[in-house]
Order: structure tokens, then sequence, then C-alpha cells
């Protein structure tokens, strides 16, 4: 006999339309997948890319268990609008031609996607139709690339163009300024004080939440002392973000979870088989198809007291790090590579700069961290085809800059 047994739809549909150094494309995508899991002490999953439901031939047995949960059983639907082809095209278009760059200097891709999650479980059915956009620019001068990604719920406006104004301008500045970078003197290696602004404190966090998930074998314990100025909470009902949701991948009716508070590990991003062996609570579970892994929804990092002028102000020396190619985990180290980044001196960006990397380790480094700013960024991105959200504040900190 198994334990448990579901059938899972997802139903996806995208509108995209892109810019490309000049070029126009209107582009529309439609898919759908259908399977059948069972658990019985281990995981069976079966799908196919169609409205039938596959049959399981074969069930794997194992040793686990699930953990009790209250599963949703409800339909509700956020973000779903009525798109207007005409008004993403002209959204894009005003992006495309913005002062500050020219046509042939940019591209913009951007989705509208609209996606169907059902779960039939021995308890009713949980439904949720969500709308989300998507927006990915970048603008290439000299042969180097700046980049921004915004996200939110709901299908954008041409009225959102004022919304995102600053953005832009950011934006067209950093792409002017990179391609003057030079590289930092491999003699100024080494501790610096670092201010980690935007995508760059969202990845912080991002990474670090990787060593609060229930399967890490990097797993941070229980009352490890990260930081005494962060507190971290998993939030699945931050309203601007496409992360939002009422129910996991397991159908689990999900809640506001404290990971990290006043710089102690609290809790773990768990499923409900992880919580089955002891490790956390279920309701982070993410994967209708592949066995469900804990993974966070929108990461809410608590504001601090800063205000960012005064964060430059009182900081004498530092690189600032704001857009980023890449970051990862690795044992006991966080490893963020910048975009860009930006020499300070006494309060005063002064130049971009060229930097490799920076590491910072989560017993070390995070401890050193003596100021949040008060005003989040939401970051918003895609893991595993899930999105996946950090709502971060600037963070201070010491780190080896190489």
């Amino acid at each position: 006999m198994y334990m448990y047994r579901d059938v899972v739809r997802l139903h996806s549909k995208v509108l995209e339309v892109a810019w490309r150094l000049g070029s126009f494309e209107v582009n529309r995508y439609e898919a759908v997948f259908s399977g059948q899991r069972i658990y019985a002490g281990a995981w069976t999953i079966v799908s196919s890319s169609s409205e039938q439901v596959p049959e399981v031939k074969h069930v794997v047995r194992g040793n686990g268990k699930l953990a009790p949960a209250k599963l949703y059983s409800s339909k509700y639907s956020v973000g779903v609008e009525n798109v207007d082809e005409s008004e993403l095209v002209e959204f894009v278009e005003a992006i495309a031609n913005f002062e500050a760059w020219s046509p042939n200097e940019v591209e913009v891709d951007l989705t509208y996607n609209v996606e169907r999650r059902v779960i039939e479980h021995p308890e009713g059915v949980a439904e949720e139709v969500k709308g989300f956009t998507l927006i990915n620019i970048a603008v290439v001068q000299k042969g180097k690339a700046a980049s921004l990604a915004i996200g939110f719920l709901g299908a954008p406006k041409k009225s959102h163009i004022k919304l995102i104004r600053g953005f832009l301008e950011d934006l067209a500045t950093r792409a002017r300024l990179l391609p003057r970078a030079q590289r930092l003197n491999p003699l100024a290696a080494g501790k610096w004080t670092v201010i980690l602004y935007r995508d760059a404190a969202a990845a912080l966090v991002h990474e670090l939440s990787h060593l609060l998930e229930a399967t890490s074998l990097q797993r941070l314990p229980l009352g490890f002392r990260v930081s005494e100025e962060l507190s971290i909470q998993d939030d699945p009902f931050y309203p601007q973000s496409p992360a939002y949701r009422l129910f996991d991948d397991e159908a689990v009716e999900v809640k506001r979870k404290t990971l990290i508070e006043a710089g102690i590990v609290v809790g773990y991003l768990s499923t409900r088989e992880t919580a089955g062996a002891g490790i956390g609570e279920p309701g982070n579970a993410s994967g209708l198809f592949h066995r469900p892994i804990p993974r966070h929804t929108t990461l809410h990092v608590k504001p601090g007291d800063w205000r960012e002028n005064e964060l430059f102000e009182e900081t004498k020396q530092a690189i600032l790090v704001d857009e980023i190619l890449e970051a990862n985990v690795a044992d006991d180290v966080i490893t963020i590579v910048p975009e860009t980044a930006w020499l300070v001196e006494k309060g005063v960006i002064v130049k971009p700069i060229i930097v490799s990397r920076i590491r910072i380790r989560v017993s070390r480094e995070l401890k050193t961290i003596d100021a949040i700013t008060r005003t989040p960024w939401l970051r918003v991105g895609l893991e595993k085809g899930a999105v996946v959200c950090e709502l971060t504040p600037a963070i201070r900190l010491q780190a080896y800059v190489d």
C-alpha cells in the first residue's frame, strides 16, 4: 500500500515581447504537463506533456515518511489580467527608446506569464491561477553590458514606465561608466568593507538560504549565530512578488516562516518528507514533476535603521557591489561575482572598478554586518523553473575581495 497519491497538472501560457538591438519580436508559447505522484516511503513520479495523466507502472518503496500537514482544498486567482498585446509592445518600445541610450544599444525581453497549477490530492483539489511579469534589460556600450531584471505580479502597463524610470536611469549610468572600469590593483586585494546593494544583497541572502534547506548537507544547525543584525523570514504572501502562493507543490497550506531571528538560526525550509525525518515543518516544497525539494518563495530581510545616504556618509572607504554575474555557496563560503563594482571613498562613489569575486565566510564575515538600510529591493529570479524572490535592503560588512 502507498501512503499518499496525487495527480498534478501545470498549464503555462507565455506572451513574450522583445526588442533586440533594433529588431522586434512577439512570441506566444503554451505548454501543458500532467503527472501522477505516489509516495510509499520514497517518491515515484511519472509525467507527460499532455492533458492525459500517465499511468504508474512501478512503485518504488522506501523507509521515509510524510509529516502530517494541512492540505489546501480551494481555488484562487492572482495577477491574472486581460492583456492587450499592443500595450505590451508600447511598454517595450518605451524602454527601447528611453532617452538615456540608443535603441541599437539595448535588449529588452518581457514576458507575461499565466500559470495554472492544480494538485488533486486525497482531501480535495488545490488550484492556483497566477499571472506575473518578468522583464530583463541589457544595455551594451563599448563592448560592455549592464543589466537590470524586474518582476512583479500582474501585467505591465505603459504607465509603469514612470515607476521604473529611476531604475532605467541607474542602468544607463552603469552602462556608460562600465567601460571605464579598471581592475582592482592586485596589491589591494584582501579584506575590505563591502556594501552589498540591490541584487548583490539579494544574492547573499539567496545563497544563505541554501544552508537553511532541510536537504542541505551543509545545513546550519539550529541555534547557530549568523549575525546579530540579520533577521530573515520566508514570506509567501508578499503582495508584489511573483512568488506569491497559498499552497506549495505538495498542496500544503503555506505560512510565513522565520528562518533567522536576531542573527540566530531558528527554522528551516522543509517539505513533508524532510519534516517526516524530523527536520523543520512542511510548507516549502518546490517541484511538481520531480521529487519535491525545499525552496524559498520571497525571502524578506528585516529592514534596519540606516538611511542609504547615512550609510555612505558613514563609510570612509568601501567597495560597493550592486549587479552580479553569479553567486554560489560551497562549504562555509558564499562567493559573489560582480557585474559592476564601485570604489567608495569618504561617502562618495569615486569610480567603477573590476572585481573578480567577493568571498564571505558564513562563520566569520557574516558576523561583521554592522549596517542594514531601511529600503528593500525586490529581486526576482528563476531556479529550476520556479520563481524565487528576495526582498533585501543594502547590507554593509567585511569581506575578502580580489
